[in-house]
């Protein structure tokens, strides 16, 4: 269910059909057809009406068996309502939270929370592996306000349904308890005896669904990472790990929105993404001549392959057949392959240096990612936004153009306001500044606010870093995380200040890598903090070798909230740890920075392989060059995340 055009009052949305095709999409090009046989019901805008949906979700979702999996995914508004006297025993609020279909109001009803529990106990009776997908605001109360973000919640319905007009009756929750598991969140959503389901929620209960704006267009930030994670994982991915990927995705992106997993059963947790329907991906593409299309890669949008206006896109070509080791040096490619228009299952490209006949058949090795500059949004007194224009043309290390930035209007992700003397640095949805205002219109004050953005796009670069063409496994290296001697479980780790010997001692962070591939694997993990720094301690060298079956842990990582901050009642900081794999070594020490306003942390440190293809990536983070060393190493890699949230109580809230 995907709907954009909700009737008045209710004002409409913009990203949800375009959340539900993608997603349709990435099914139809990942799931293994030997295997599978894709069955979908696709519901959009005015079709997707209260009852319809009860309709289709028993008719279409309503037969499946054991061996078959159900996805219900919906993209559109979420909402609370008042509940019938006879629902009072489970809901001490007194409300029901629903989805608002597309005749829900002004005079229709939401399908509430315990009508979807009853949905989903019908079709559980037979068995099979169920997965509800919700992008939608589920919190008590809020407005929603165009200016500050595009959100996916309704006004509370004021008409309090009678119980007949339910299709579910008390007495089917009489003797149900909440379930909750580590991985709650999303408040009163309500499971039925026995329906074994796996939820990925958009947000926490008292939290709002937002709209995000990419290249392709408005989707729901929860959707757009969520597909992103499953583009960037290569596939078999489980449903643990798959939300440690998006909340750190999102949560690097978009502010107080951190979504959530729920399960039933807490082994489904373990459990891999679709039940394995999707597809690994392999090491390499293939490019190949189609009659009406001319060259194409099959690589496309579902793989992970951005628009071409995110940047250039080049794939190297070998002869159809190389073995994987031959494709890993530079040196034994015959041409190389540049995009020129995404599709969905493909790409259209140009190649040069290698045989152009029709017949012709190569294997594809992506060499090229694109690092799209971060738009920014201009707003305020135009001589003081003159300045700050002049500086983004003068801010690079060499006196040109800004490398990370750009003035953009419409798909901003950061903004520089200029009003009431202050230059103030948000992102384009929030009002809460990133950096100190900096007071006066003068040219000094606009270069500091130009190097703060630099400094800030460079930090979100690194932590947006993905391979869509990976061939490594995403469950090659085992992550886990421990404070003292308890294991952390959960998308989202949690560290909390501890009160000993009088004061507040900052909690500890163990990191256990372990190698469960087949592989010899070069391993490095960065710390990006919420004040902009990106920090590569914990390992001497910067990253190490890990050989098939053995484990290494990090150096210790401390939480800290800092005194000065702690002191203004701020008492949370979120920290992303970012892992990264590769078959060849490579310094992550190249993308060091200190917090914002500190200079970029260059390095003069070389390794033997320096010529890696990631070491030139992280290169270019930091200086966008497009050389190219024909002896290059062309490793695989691959980038995975998880956010760390430190926890320190404010004065007067130490328990007793």
């Amino acid at each position: 269910m995907g709907i954009d055009n909700y009737r008045p009052p209710l004002r409409p949305l913009e990203g949800c059909g375009n959340d539900i095709r993608l997603f349709q999409e990435y099914l139809k090009g990942r799931l293994d057809p030997d295997e599978f046989n894709l069955q979908e019901r696709v519901l959009l805008d005015d079709e997707a009406t209260y009852q319809t949906v009860i309709d289709v979700f028993r008719s279409h979702l309503g037969g499946a068996g054991e061996n078959d999996i159900v996805v219900f995914y919906f993209s559109g508004h979420g909402s609370k309502e008042p509940c019938p006297e006879e629902f009072w025993h489970i809901e001490p609020d007194h409300k029901n939270e629903t989805l608002v279909c597309y005749d829900s109001r002004p005079d229709g009803c939401d399908l509430a929370d315990k009508e979807l529990a009853k949905l989903i106990a019908e079709i559980a009776v037979n068995s099979p592996h169920i997965i509800i997908i919700l992008d939608c605001c589920h919190s008590g109360s809020g407005t929603r306000d165009r200016g500050v973000a595009l959100v996916r919640q309704a006004p509370e319905a004021e008409r309090r349904r009678l119980l007949n007009e339910y299709i579910v009756r008390p007495d089917d929750f009489r003797t149900v308890p909440r379930i909750r598991t580590g991985f709650t969140g999303r408040g009163g959503w309500m499971t039925a005896a026995r329906a074994n389901h796996i939820l990925l929620a958009a947000c926490r209960d008292n939290q709002y669904a937002k709209e995000y704006m990419t290249a392709e267009g408005p989707h729901g930030a929860f959707s757009h990472f969520l597909l992103q994670s499953l583009q960037s994982s290569g596939g078999a991915l489980s449903y643990g790990d798959l939300m440690k990927s998006v909340t750190a995705l999102l949560c690097g992106n978009v502010t107080e929105q951190t979504p959530q997993l729920e399960v039933v059963d807490v082994r489904e947790i373990d459990r891999i993404f679709l039940g394995g329907a999707i597809t690994e991906t392999r090491g390499h593409f293939t490019v190949s001549y189609d009659g009406s299309l001319e060259w194409i890669v099959d690589a496309g949008a579902v793989h992970g392959i951005p628009p071409t206006t995110a940047g250039p896109i080049r794939f190297a070509l070998f002869p159809h057949g190389t073995s994987a080791e031959a494709m890993r040096r530079r040196s034994n490619s015959i041409g190389a392959a540049d995009v020129i228009e995404v599709q969905p299952h493909l790409s259209r490209v140009r190649i040069s240096g290698a045989g152009s006949g029709a017949a012709a058949l190569f294997n594809a090795s992506l060499i090229s990612l694109p690092i799209a500059p971060t738009e920014i949004r201009l707003e305020g007194d135009r001589e003081a936004l003159r300045l700050v224009r002049d500086a983004i043309e003068s801010s690079d290390f060499s006196g040109g153009p800004s490398l990370y930035i750009r003035e953009a209007t419409e798909d901003a992700k950061l903004r520089l306001s200029a009003r009431n003397g202050l230059y103030v640095i948000t992102h384009v949805a929030e009002t809460k500044s990133l950096a100190a205002p900096l007071s006066g219109y003068t040219a000094a004050n606009a270069s500091l606010a130009v190097r703060r953005l630099d400094h800030i796009a460079r930090w979100k670069a690194v932590n947006d870093l993905l391979n869509p063409g990976t061939g490594i496994p995403a469950a090659s290296i085992g992550l886990r995380a421990f404070s003292g001697d308890e294991q952390i479980l959960g998308s989202e780790l949690r560290l909390e200040y501890k009160w000993k010997d009088g004061k507040w001692v900052p909690p500890r962070l163990d990191l256990c890598l372990s190698n469960r591939s087949g592989k010899r694997l070069y391993c490095a993990l960065l710390s990006l903090s919420e004040r902009f720094a990106i920090e590569t301690g914990f390992f001497p060298a910067g990253g190490l070798w890990i050989e098939p079956g053995q484990e290494a842990w990090s150096e210790p990582m401390y939480g800290r909230i800092p005194d000065e901050l702690w002191k203004l009642g701020i008492n949370q900081a979120r920290d992303f740890i970012k892992l990264l794999i590769s078959t060849e070594e490579f310094d992550p020490r190249l993308l060091r920075q200190g917090r914002l306003d500190t200079p970029v942390l260059r390095q003069t440190l070389k390794i033997d392989s320096s010529g890696s293809a990631l070491n030139c990536l992280m290169n270019r983070i930091i200086t966008r060059e497009l050389t190219a060393d024909p002896g290059e190493t062309l490793a695989d890699w691959r980038a995975s995340s998880i956010l760390v949230t430190t926890v320190r109580p404010l004065e007067g809230e130490r328990a007793s």
